[in-house]
């Protein structure tokens, strides 16, 4: 069992089973379920039996702002929802900002549809000044503000105009090694003891 005050949670299980296995160390790793429908209630049964200090909520995104390639990692300085309202992240704890690989962005986009077409992603960047876009990112940060957990959202871009959306997927834990890498750093920066 873990024994760690920090929960890493993706909506993809598949995501969570691939970087559970990639960091090989002890800190529990969740995968919650796609959507607000079933992330939510996910996280809650976890805050209401051990409220951990720190959630790391990762996994992929797709892509809006066009400067952004695959496979990159952002973390969002804050989400939003697609009525506007804006819920910011947590401050990287010190020493996470300098990750290399990892690049901070102004915000996230949570949807109730995926942009699959390079115009309506257009339309999105523009009219939302999003880098980015998923389907619950947004809900989570305002879970955890709520319940007073901080909340960091690394992510990696699955998929672009150009990629398509199953090439992240053919070799998902060769793609998600920048991501991981990241994490690692991220948990060495916060005293986690790798049982390698």
């Amino acid at each position: 069992m873990p024994q760690r005050d920090l929960v890493i949670a993706c909506p993809m299980h598949k995501e969570a089973v691939a970087i559970e296995a990639m960091l090989g160390c002890n800190v529990q790793v969740l995968g919650t379920g796609l959507g607000v429908k079933r992330s939510i209630p996910a996280l809650l049964k976890v805050f209401n039996s051990k409220k951990p200090s720190i959630l790391v909520f990762s996994g992929s995104v797709s892509q809006l702002d066009p400067s952004l390639d695959f496979g990159s990692v952002v973390v969002p300085r804050a989400w939003c929802f697609e009525n506007g309202r804006s819920i910011s992240t947590d401050p990287l704890p010190k020493g996470i900002g300098q990750i290399p690989g990892w690049t901070e962005v102004e915000r996230g986009l949570t949807v109730n549809r995926p942009a699959i077409k390079a115009v309506h992603r257009k339309l999105l960047f523009e009219e939302q000044k999003a880098s980015v876009f998923d389907s619950v990112t947004a809900a989570v940060v305002r879970l955890c503000s709520a319940e007073g957990v901080c909340c960091i959202t690394p992510k990696i871009i699955a998929n672009t105009v150009d990629s398509g959306l199953t090439l992240f997927w053919r070799n998902l834990e060769s793609n998600l090694e920048p991501l991981v890498e990241g994490l690692k750093e991220c948990l060495e920066v916060n005293d986690v003891k790798y049982g390698r």
